[in-house]
């Protein structure tokens, strides 16, 4: 037995709204002859009589009856499923699943920002060092710091983060301030999780001065980092932005010592996602 065609399937809801083959054939801009070869087609499919014929009068059968109540909720599927589609690609609204490595990049205040000009619009921020598969729907938008080289993503150069050298003043005031960026592998330092971020871009910078013994602790986010600056006395790589929450905290140099770019990653099959590209 073949299967059904959804394009013979759709003449029975345009039956049963329009009470007969010409009204059928109307609504569904084709001719009787047409409406009737499509019904024909979808009995020999079924395997069953659909409709009891009287000349221009008709009655369901029961297995009629069976086709018509799956055949309306397969039409109102495909209705919802064009409305979400397109209201997709027109509306910012709904819910939008964010990654992105823990405490780099502000997201918190960006989510407020936008809440307030989309006020339909939820976002969802998975805020961890972990590399989500957009193929597989783990997420709609990551933010990376490594551009990425599959095909089948889209990259948008999005943010600029300044990192620099942090230590709390408390340490300044009794052993001084580095003179240069030699002098670091004369202080205790706190750097980054090996293998998880240790190795990457920015994380990595501090690695060239670090001694077995001045390593006194390796962290994983840009935020412990700076909690572990303040709270062990050493000094460490942070972003800006989040060392400037910590008062306690000074720049060891007057220019960022390396700078990464974050790039902002979806799925070709979300470009024309308004929610996505707003």
């Amino acid at each position: 037995m073949r299967g059904v065609d959804w394009n013979e399937l759709k003449v029975l809801p345009a039956l049963a709204r329009g009470g007969s083959f010409a009204g059928a054939a109307r609504e569904l801009e084709l001719d009787i002859s047409t409406v009737s070869r499509r019904l024909v087609s979808l009995e020999e499919s079924l395997g069953a009589t659909l409709l009891a014929r009287g000349g221009r009068v008709f009655e369901w059968t029961a297995e009629g009856k069976v086709a018509l109540y799956f055949a309306n909720t397969m039409e109102q599927q495909a209705l919802e499923a064009e409305r979400t589609i397109k209201a997709a690609k027109t509306e910012i609204a709904g819910t939008v699943r964010i990654s992105a490595p823990a405490g780099v990049v502000p997201l918190t205040k960006i989510m407020a920002d936008m809440r307030k000009q989309y006020p339909q619009l939820v976002v969802e921020l998975n805020a961890e060092n972990h590399i989500v598969d957009l193929s597989k729907g783990e997420a709609d938008i990551a933010i990376r710091f490594r551009k990425p080289t599959e095909q089948d993503l889209v990259c948008r150069r999005a943010v600029e983060v300044g990192w620099g050298v942090f230590a709390a003043k408390d340490y300044i005031a009794k052993h001084g301030m580095p003179a240069s960026a030699d002098d670091l592998s004369k202080h205790p330092l706190i750097l980054y999780t090996r293998g998880k971020l240790g190795d990457i871009g920015p994380y990595s910078w501090l690695e060239k001065y670090s001694t077995a013994a001045n390593s006194i602790a390796r962290v994983d986010s840009s935020e412990g980092a700076a909690i572990a600056i303040k709270e062990a006395n050493a000094l460490g790589l942070s972003c800006y932005f989040i060392a400037a929450t910590y008062p306690e905290l000074v720049p060891v140099f007057s220019e960022p010592v390396t700078v990464s770019t974050g790039h902002l990653v979806y799925h070709e099959s979300a470009r024309n996602t308004a929610c996505v590209w707003w």
